[in-house]
Formats: C-alpha cells, structure tokens, sequence
C-alpha cells in the first residue's frame, strides 16, 4: 500500500497532458524530469490512475534498451500502447540506446494514438542538452 500522496503544482498538467495524449489520434511522447527521488515515478502513477481509462490500451514497460529495442523491431507499440520507462539517460544511452531512440522517433511518426512516458534526471538532461547545442 502506497502513503498517501501529496499532489504538487505539476500534477494538474501532468493528468491534462496525459489526457490530451489519450484522446489524440497522435502519438505522445511525455518525459517527466526532475533531480533524483523527487517523485518522478510516483507523479507519473498517480496521473496514469486519476486520468481516462486504460482498459483497452496495451501496457508495455521495458527494463532495458534492449527490450525497448525488440518491442519496437517487433511491433509492439501499435495504436492505444501505452509504453513507460523509467531512466530514460539509462534506456537511451549507448550503441543500442541510439537505434532505440532513432526507433522509437519512427514509431511515433505513424498513426497513434500512443502514450509514451519516461522519467528523467534533470541533471544529466541538462548535460545532454548543452552537448547537443
């Protein structure tokens, strides 16, 4: 059983965001960010449970890349998926994390919709943004 949780400023845009991805035929990408153990995870459950039903999507939550990586190589993210990871610097890194990056953007460049959520260190997002610039 979880302790009761206390909703933060971000929450009402987390479920409405959430929302929005739910009833659009396009597919969604949500990161949630934020420094270590601030609740990125717990944020994500309790907007995924107070939003629209998800009876009828297929939940996947991949541990590794690589798992990622034969989901997507095998189809798996159909319409009405919702795929969630949690470490998004860990699934995303390496020779494998790149080609599931270069997959994952394919997928969510077809019909949808699809809900893909990941969780993110503010820090290392911080560091991998000033790389890219």
């Amino acid at each position: 059983m979880l302790p009761a949780y206390v909703e933060r400023n971000h929450d009402a845009r987390l479920r409405e965001t959430l929302r929005r991805a739910t009833e659009s035929r396009t597919p969604a990408l949500i990161l949630v960010r934020g420094d270590s153990c601030t609740g990125k995870t717990r944020a994500a459950f309790e907007a995924l449970a107070a939003g629209p039903a998800l009876e009828s999507w297929n939940p996947i939550f991949p541990r590794t890349s690589a798992s990622l990586l034969e989901a997507l190589a095998a189809g798996a993210l159909a319409a009405h998926t919702a795929l969630r990871f949690d470490d998004a610097h860990k699934i995303l890194a390496g020779r494998t994390g790149e080609a599931v990056a270069a997959s994952l953007l394919s997928r969510l460049a077809e019909p949808g919709p699809l809900r893909c959520g990941g969780h993110h260190l503010d820090e290392l997002f911080h560091r991998a943004h000033q790389t890219i610039r």
